[in-house]
């Protein structure tokens, strides 16, 4: 976020062209690529070691960023970008567990929304911050070392204030303890039935089971419609949100008359509509959860055809009659944030019901099921936005949310909400 917001300076520091500056960008998603899978397992069974190894991470990487800075070094700025990735996965892994942990049923996709967003939210932040405190090349290090200092408070609040709260927890007789529990209010036959590590037998006595293997979980995924239904236009429609953050600055500065500055309130409202409209479209689905479906198939058919439009325009005013630029940048204003408020507000919704699908109707744990959808998004974020040129990036974004709109309109079926998890 730091660089491909500020395209101009950034080329100028390490004298690279449009396609290096994307890896920039693209490197971050890759890591997280790398990273999800070993996580999904991780985090079971060693939920401090893995939070805090993904802190150390990202910590690391705003140290290296520094110094790559300073060296004028694109090796190192790449490198800072794979461990921020990297260091960023747990936290995405952590979607689907932690409201499936902390929150009854009935609060998991407004939980889930206010998680995805918040990460949303201090994107936000920096497509604010960056082209403003970073105007030229001499910036960059001040900037780089201050951010790196208030990166690493992250690790001194995760040491201070770390917890984690299992399901069901067992006081030192033996007996369960509920009372911190979001499932305190259900029986015990119901709390049995949602741990996967255990079940009873004839004489009602808890006996251990084996979990299922990774490709077992991926052979019952598989086959759950839903699921994949959720996790395509999550991978889809979520990895071209990645996508248009990242060509948006170069599609607007390709016009002399912008600056980075003017791309950077553009970006701004892509990603403030779409923090916005998550939170509240999270709690409209909580409250009406009938609408799913409907409000799903407008948010799609509004972004591709806000991407469509984004594509047109900027054809146009290049390549036929340039635009008046304040009336540009006004229709430029509208247009991203109507993608925003779609390809972003949507994700907390249909990722909660990919794994809501896959806990109710399978033996998947939250966090694997959270990991694939999440997997996709980065890697398909990654090989769109290196594909994605001045002229071709909204066209291909545009083309693609077609796709996925078709497939909800398509394949959509209505899912049951009031069961609860399968294992």
């Amino acid at each position: 976020m730091d660089f491909s917001t500020v395209s101009t300076s950034t080329e100028n520091l390490f004298d690279i062209g449009d396609s290096d500056l994307n890896w920039l960008y693209s490197a971050s998603l890759l890591g997280v690529v790398i990273s999800m899978i070993p996580y999904s397992y991780l985090v079971h069974k060693y939920n401090y070691c893995s939070y805090g190894l993904g802190i150390v991470l990202v910590v690391a990487s705003s140290w290296i960023r520094y110094v790559s800075v300073c060296q004028k070094s694109y090796l190192l700025a790449v490198t800072s970008s794979v461990l921020l990735g990297c260091g960023n996965a747990v936290a995405l892994v952590l979607y689907g567990p932690i409201p499936f942990t902390w929150f009854e049923p009935k609060d998991r996709s407004l939980a889930l929304s206010v998680s995805v967003q918040s990460n949303y939210a201090g994107w936000c932040l920096g497509a604010i911050l960056v082209p403003h405190l970073v105007t030229s090349q001499k910036d960059f290090e001040p900037f780089m070392f201050w951010q790196a200092i208030v990166v690493s408070l992250n690790l001194v609040f995760f040491i201070a204030f770390y917890r984690e709260s299992p399901r069901i927890q067992n006081d030192q007789s033996g007996h369960m303890n509920l009372a911190d529990s979001p499932i305190a209010d259900m029986d015990e036959d119901l709390i049995a039935a949602s741990d996967n590590t255990s079940q009873r037998d004839s004489h009602g006595n808890q006996i251990p089971i084996e979990a299922p293997t990774p490709m077992e979980m991926c052979m019952q995924l598989l086959r759950n419609r839903n699921y994949l239904l959720h996790t395509f236009c999550v991978t889809v429609l979520g990895g071209l949100s990645f996508t248009v953050s990242a060509v948006v600055d170069l599609v607007v500065t390709d016009d002399a008359r912008f600056s980075d500055q003017d791309a950077a309130w553009l970006n701004t409202a892509y990603i403030l509509s779409g923090v916005i409209s998550g939170v509240v479209l999270g709690m409209l689905v909580k409250q009406n959860r009938n609408i799913v479906g409907r409000l799903l198939m407008f948010l799609f058919f509004l972004g591709s055809l806000a991407l469509s439009l984004v594509a047109v325009v900027g054809y146009l005013n290049k390549h036929v009659e340039q635009i008046n630029q304040d009336l540009l940048f006004a229709i430029f204003f509208v247009l991203f944030s109507a993608i925003g408020l779609a390809a972003l507000g949507f994700c907390g919704i249909s990722l909660s019901l990919a794994i809501t699908a896959a806990t109710t109707e399978t033996d998947v744990k939250e966090s694997f099921a959270t990991t694939i959808p999440e997997l996709g998004l980065n890697a398909f974020g990654a090989l769109t936005t290196q594909v994605s040129g001045v002229d071709t990036g909204f066209f291909i974004c545009g083309a693609l949310a077609w796709v996925v709109a078709g497939a909800m309109i398509i394949f959509y079926k209505p899912l049951k909400y009031s069961a609860e998890p399968h294992h």
